[in-house]
């Protein structure tokens, strides 16, 4: 093999050279007679009666041809070729190895050929260098993308009639059920009788002691039922969404279900696809054994179907919980997450009045509990008590100055892009000369007598490389991560400083959603006392961590409670701010930090 440096400067022999691809997707193909070694040694054999010179193998192994972007040794040629490296064909076995994919297929012939490559299908007899060669590989590459969606038809009609059959159609076998495997080798359902009794009493609880999803959930875990994980899984503990998909699974009845899930083009994506839900379907008597009889199973798609409606007062956009996301739990340190209490429904068909708290979400039974703190605090309260530290950062004189002192002081961003920029280029000098030095190893002649000293001044000279690279990809990465901190540091300040602007401006006069955005931008986190007593006074948040420095006002001047609209809620009319240590502030002050203290 020749080096990259002589087929860039065209000095090698004037042997033409090429590029084998192979690639097999199927075990089929391999019975077939199409298996990696089968076409490997048919190209080999071609390049050899045509004097061709093989530069490199490019080997797909397991990967589908309907489209390149998932076949990554494909793309390493493709590459290659646009490189420069002066290759005057890609040997494949039949043009369906290239790509079944007609698009595809072209748009990638006519990029190698602007570089002065051309396709030879060797099987196929086919040479895209003559004007007839690109036109037949135009035809076969539109047939071969028939022939590609043909299977896949032939394939979704052999599993509907697998169904219809009433035969499981593969895959892990669904909870209550373990998959067995006769003497050909096919699977069948059978009931495993463990996992089985606990899809028993999950359709009698919901069925005959009338228990929701979410109660059915902390039920079974307070009584010390587990699921073994499968796949996927992740949770042992039983979760509400487990328990819709069993209650709405009919093989539990003694069915077998078709399209339940359909795959559909992602609009303005070629090739992508995603899996939707569909509410039709088909269902067929299945040949494995029912858990369950065909009067529960009724009596619970019956309840479902009554529950599907959504609540009366859970209307999207009704109610935002303000601090989703920035709560700390006292206990256990995790986010916490809000929790909705609906009024009870009326005689005359009208709902109650809802209230609205923040709990701990690890502390409910149906997630697994894993956390003590057991309490609830009004979203009324804590949200206007962090209103108000926010308010003493935005009405303070001082912030503003603070602010563009930061910004003043900020990194020169245009000396660390020249230094991401220098190092990204010496990064890539190295990657060129690993490649080259790589090829000039491969391409020494063993028989030369002086192959052993080459090799191993070669050799040394590229580990040497890889030492190097190994420092200049530290280098680049900690002066992407000054760049990016500075940027990010830069933009941040001016918004947050922005976000307060507008906090004191207009908070008032914005919904909830705006409200929320505001706090999110300009809070990290907020910390709370879990003994606080709210109704006797107590102050129930003790900690806001702010996203940059701000200066806080000892007290709130009485025009910023009418302008916020929480005069009725000045809770916090003594609060003291004091530093991460605790030293009492008495004066505007800097942090990051706000503590409050009684």
């Amino acid at each position: 093999m020749s080096t990259n440096k002589e087929l860039r400067e065209g000095v090698a022999d004037k042997a033409k050279t090429c590029f084998l691809y192979v690639r097999v997707s199927t075990k089929m193909q391999v019975e077939n007679g199409e298996s990696i070694e089968a076409q490997l040694y048919d190209l080999r054999d071609y390049a050899k009666r045509n004097n061709l010179r093989i530069l490199h193998e490019y080997i797909d192994d397991g990967y589908s041809g309907k489209n390149i972007t998932g076949r990554p040794h494909f793309q390493e040629m493709m590459e290659e070729i646009k490189s420069g490296v002066r290759v005057n064909y890609v040997l494949v076995f039949k043009l369906s190895r290239f790509g079944r994919n007609a698009a595809d297929a072209l748009s990638s012939l006519q990029l190698m050929q602007d570089y002065g490559t051309n396709l030879v299908c060797v099987k196929d007899g086919i040479n895209s260098e003559a004007q007839m060669g690109k036109m037949m590989i135009a035809f076969m590459s539109a047939f071969a993308e028939m022939e590609r969606e043909n299977i896949l038809v032939q394939t979704m009609a052999g599993r509907e009639q697998k169904a219809r059959e009433g035969k499981w159609n593969g895959g892990q076998a669904p909870y209550g059920y373990k998959l067995v495997k006769d003497e050909k080798g096919k699977g069948h359902l059978e009931i495993d009788e463990d996992e089985a009794e606990i899809v028993r009493i999950i359709f009698h609880e919901y069925t005959k002691k009338g228990k929701g999803v979410m109660a059915l959930a902390s039920w079974l875990n307070a009584q010390g039922y587990r699921k073994n994980v499968r796949g996927n899984g992740k949770y042992e503990h039983f979760v509400p969404t487990f328990l819709k998909n069993v209650l709405c699974n009919p093989v539990y009845v003694g069915k077998i279900a078709y399209g339940r899930r359909r795959t559909t083009p992602v609009k303005g994506k070629r090739n992508e696809y995603r899996m939707i839900k569909q509410s039709d379907y088909d269902v067929y008597d299945g040949e494995h054994e029912a858990i369950i009889d065909e009067a529960i199973w009724n009596a619970a798609q019956e309840r479902m179907a009554e529950e599907s409606h959504p609540f009366p007062e859970a209307k999207t956009g009704e109610h935002v919980h303000l601090l989703t996301g920035m709560l700390i739990c006292p206990v256990c340190g995790r986010k916490m997450i809000a929790n909705v209490s609906h009024g009870k429904r009326k005689k005359d068909g009208t709902v109650g009045k809802s209230t609205y708290a923040y709990a701990c979400k690890y502390s409910k039974k149906q997630f697994g509990p894993s956390c003590t703190f057991t309490r609830q605090f009004k979203q009324e309260y804590i949200d206007r008590e962090v209103i108000e530290v926010i308010a003493r950062a935005a009405y303070s004189d001082i912030f503003e100055e603070r602010v563009r002192d930061e910004l003043d002081a900020a990194v020169d961003i245009e000396k660390l892009e020249a230094d991401v920029e220098r190092i990204g280029k010496a990064l890539d000098n190295n990657k060129a000369a690993r490649r080259m030095l790589s090829r000039k190893l491969d391409s020494l002649d063993v028989s030369d007598r002086s192959y052993e000293r080459k090799y191993e001044d070669m050799q040394a000279r590229l580990d040497k490389l890889y030492d190097e690279c190994a420092d200049i990809e530290a280098a680049f990465g900690n002066a992407e991560s000054k760049l990016e901190s500075a940027k990010e540091k830069q933009v941040t300040t001016a918004r947050i400083y922005e976000m307060l602007d507008e906090f004191r401006e207009h908070f008032d006069e914005y919904g909830p959603v705006r409200k929320k955005e505001i706090l999110r931008q300009v809070v990290d986190s907020v910390e709370i006392n879990p003994d606080a007593n709210p109704k006797k006074g107590d102050t129930i948040v003790t900690r806001v961590r702010f996203r940059c420095p701000v200066s806080f006002y000892p007290t709130l001047p009485e025009e910023a409670y009418d302008a916020l609209g929480i005069k009725e809620f000045n809770r916090l009319e003594t609060t003291e701010y004091v530093s991460e240590n605790n030293s009492r502030v008495d004066e505007d002050t800097v942090e990051t930090v706000a503590v409050l203290t009684r």
